[in-house]
């Protein structure tokens, strides 16, 4: 350090000689910028030297947009040289950036430079002198290292070169895929391996159609591509038909390779098509170039992210044997990328930079949203993923932008076409194309039909963009995503359980959808398809405050659950819910899941509790009908732990409740536990009565399969008495029911039931079928009573053998 004299102010200060160094070399090369992309250059070296004279690590775009108030993403185009800063935002990054009071100056000039060229009418007219003879072009540039898997592709980029001069058509390849998907790296990668089969030359252009400069004009491509097969600059013609027509004719006859990397559309490219069937053109693109395939007979090759193993291969090349001896490491890396190729690869450079840190550190890092584009991030310059994934965000619509933002806050795996219209506020039209316009620009992928999702990196952008640029819209979308769930859930519950009490449910908001379901098996499929979805549904509902949504979620879902075997998942809801409210006939639907669940988990001592907890509960809401249905679910209880007696009074208890209040569904139920209790206990006349009674009402009622449970305890009681034909009639009936419910517990169970009915009049073979067929749905349903049932199969097998 060497004193220098005083500044301005007569404040002594220290020159750093290094210091002095940088400064001239920011004010010489301040002098030459001429673009974008340079004055960013300029920018990324500011960033690097403020770094060093702090002695730390370089400013993130985090640190950057909380000096700024400026968002993440658009401090990434700054520093990636995809936009141009403002003159007040250029002079606010420099100072921070810690640009001398010498470099100010020269770097204002060079960034007004800059946009003065970037003017049409100050575009230079200039041409290059090139050579005069014709030549080979051999234009295809270095393949990228590391390259792994996509044997299907390859295989299809094979298919179609093999028709190169054997078809009446040009042969034309579309390889289209997102941002970082790989596609240049399996264009280039195909044609240096079939380079040998066009021996006329190969050429290549980046079109630069979703990229940091502008895209390159077809009148600009032409006459490269003219200048490439040897044509006199003074003899290329100045418009576009002039060069494409002299293009063609020099193509014609001849065996060449055309690779049109980075095409913005079809039209892009379409000037750039020989009009040879000898040649073959290879396209690559973000969009789905529909115009290409429709109308000039184009075959589109879709690239998606990588495969686990293929990702896993790729990090083997670039890290070696890392990734074998830690492989459930690398098996993270691939997922938290996204199995995107680009992502990998900036992974694996993070990693390979820290040779003496396990992968587990790197999969941390990336394990959280906000904290995965910094780490992926790490470069500078406008191959980073968030500078990638930019310039296909900036050519959205708005309203297509606006949804890929919402995106980014749904929780679940993935989303329906009525989720997505409900999370935006929009209809199903617009909805679906909106849709279809993240899907061309694949920012969004159809995960199987009518369902949609985000890879990993896209959400964590999507967040970022929305935290950024549309706080405000979140929470109403949030609560337009649950009304959707809440109301659907509700009306698919209706139609498998069409005699179940209803409760008041949230208005729903205006741009809400909610699907009919016209059956039980349409009913069933959209539970199934939204079950992960509805689970991090509920859980949204406690983190945004949305308690209403959150516990009538859970209560929506408790027909599906229990009939779909998935208990633990209804208690998780339930004790979610319980977390989430505090009303006391909220709490009192919460307890009464739990108590169900807890019995279907065999937990019957939790199962008690919680539902003198939903008793107590719903005391203080003065719901006497809440009190009579517990009444009923205690019986149950009351009958596993060997009390019949308890049992008998409590069922008659909940009838006596039911019957006073009119409630004829309830009265059903209620009268059906009551006869099986008296079944129990030796009263044959009795539990017949009240199964008769609950049998009439029921068939009284929209839905004849809601019978089932009072078929299978009237099957019960005959089977009690020894009458084991009407036993058998009965058990037949409710066992149909329940195969149209959907209800497979019971089903099995009911199998079981026949099986002893037929041991007991000698029919062996069939009690062993019965039972088969009821010890399979047990194993798929994870149910212990397999075991037990498994067993009783030998004996009658061995007897048959």
């Amino acid at each position: 350090m060497l004193r220098g004299s005083a500044d301005e102010a007569g404040w002594g200060v220290y020159v750093n000689v290094d210091s002095v160094a940088s400064t001239i070399s920011v004010e010489h090369d301040a002098a030459n910028v001429r673009t974008v992309p340079e004055l960013a250059r300029l920018l990324r070296l500011l960033r690097r030297r403020e770094a060093r004279n702090r002695d730390g690590a370089a400013l993130t775009y985090r640190e950057l947009a909380a000096k700024t108030g400026w968002s993440h993403a658009i401090i990434g185009e700054y520093l990636a040289g995809t936009a141009l800063p403002p003159t007040d935002r250029f002079d606010q990054l420099i100072q921070i950036l810690g640009a001398t009071r010498s470099e100010l100056g020269p770097l204002a000039t060079a960034r007004d430079r800059v946009e003065e060229l970037r003017r049409p009418s100050r575009a230079s007219s200039a041409a290059k002198a090139a050579r005069s003879a014709e030549r080979i072009p051999r234009e295809l540039p270095a393949p990228v290292p590391g390259f792994v898997g996509r044997r299907s592709q390859l295989a299809e980029l094979n298919r179609i070169a093999a028709s190169a001069g054997h078809e009446t058509g040009l042969p034309i390849a579309a390889i289209c895929g997102g941002g970082g998907v790989g596609k240049t790296a399996l264009a280039v990668h195909w044609a240096h391996g079939r380079a040998g089969d066009f021996p006329d030359g190969q050429l290549y252009i980046d079109l630069r159609g979703f990229s940091a400069r502008e895209p390159v004009a077809a009148v600009d491509a032409l006459g490269r591509f003219l200048h490439a097969l040897g044509v006199e600059p003074d003899r290329i013609p100045s418009g576009v038909d002039e060069r494409a027509s002299l293009y063609r004719t020099m193509l014609a006859g001849r065996r060449m390779l055309v690779v049109l990397d980075n095409a913005m559309s079809a039209e892009h490219v379409r000037p750039l098509l020989p009009g040879s069937a000898t040649c073959l053109v290879v396209v690559t693109s973000r969009d789905s170039l529909a115009g290409l395939v429709a109308a000039d007979g184009a075959q589109r090759i879709q690239l998606d992210v990588l495969a686990e193993a293929e990702g896993i291969s790729l990090l083997r090349a670039l890290l070696s044997e890392r990734v074998d001896a830690q492989p459930a490491e690398a098996s993270a890396l691939v997922r938290l990328c996204g199995g995107l190729p680009l992502a990998l690869r900036v992974a694996a450079e993070v990693a390979a930079s820290r040779p003496d840190e396990p992968l587990s550190e790197v999969v941390a890092e990336l394990g959280a949203d906000q904290d995965r584009l910094e780490l992926l991030d790490a470069g500078d310059g406008p191959n980073t993923i968030r500078a990638g994934l930019s310039w296909s965000y900036r050519r959205l619509s708005p309203g297509a932008a606006r949804l890929f933002r919402l995106l980014g806050a749904e929780p679940g795996p993935d989303l329906s076409l009525a989720a997505v219209a409900s999370l935006a506020g929009v209809s199903l039209a617009t909805g679906r194309r909106l849709v279809g316009e993240l899907t061309r620009a694949h920012l969004l992928t159809e995960v199987s039909p009518g369902r949609y999702a985000l890879n990993p990196v896209l959400r964590a952008y999507a967040r970022e963009l929305l935290n950024d640029e549309a706080a405000h819209d979140r929470r109403p979308a949030m609560r337009r995503l649950l009304d959707h769930y809440v109301h659907t859930a509700d009306r698919a519950d209706r139609v498998l359980d069409p005699t179940r009490s209803r409760v008041a449910l949230v208005e729903a908001s205006p741009g809400v959808v909610v699907p009919d379901f016209p059956s039980v098996a349409k009913a069933r499929a959209w539970f199934g398809a939204e079950h992960q979805s509805l689970l991090a549904a509920v859980r949204l509902g406690r983190d945004y405050g949305f308690t209403d949504h959150t516990w009538q979620l859970a209560w929506a879902m408790a027909t599906y659950l229990d009939r779909s075997a998935a208990w633990p998942d209804w208690a998780t809801v339930n004790t979610v819910a319980l977390q989430a409210v505090a009303d006391p006939a909220a709490r009192a639907h919460a307890h009464a899941g739990l108590a169900r669940a807890s019995v279907r988990l065999g937990r019957f001592d939790v199962a008690q509790e919680h539902w003198q907890r939903c008793a107590d509960q719903f005391s203080r809401a003065g719901d006497r009908l809440g009190r009579a249905a517990v009444a009923a679910q205690l019986s149950d209880l009351y009958l596993r732990a060997g009390r019949t007696d308890d049992a008998v009074k409590s069922a008659r208890r909940a009838v006596e409740l039911f019957r006073a209040h009119g409630d004829e569904q309830g009265l059903a139920v209620a009268l059906t536990h009551a006869g099986y209790c008296h079944a129990v206990a030796g009263d044959h006349d009795r539990a017949l009565a009240a199964c008769e009674e609950a049998l009439a009402l029921r068939r009284r009622g929209d839905d004849p399969s809601a019978a089932a449970s009072t078929l299978d305890s009237l099957g019960f009681v005959y089977r009690r008495m020894g009458r084991c034909d009407d036993a058998e009639r009965y058990y037949r009936q409710a066992l149909a029911a329940h195969r149209e419910r959907g209800d497979r517990l019971r089903e099995a169970t009911v199998l079981a039931h026949l099986a002893e009915i037929h041991e007991r009049t000698g029919r062996a073979a069939l009690a062993n079928d019965e039972r088969r067929t009821a010890v399979s749905i047990l194993e798929e349903l994870g149910y212990a009573e397999a075991e037990d049932l498994r067993a009783r199969l030998r004996p009658a097998a061995s007897r048959r053998r």
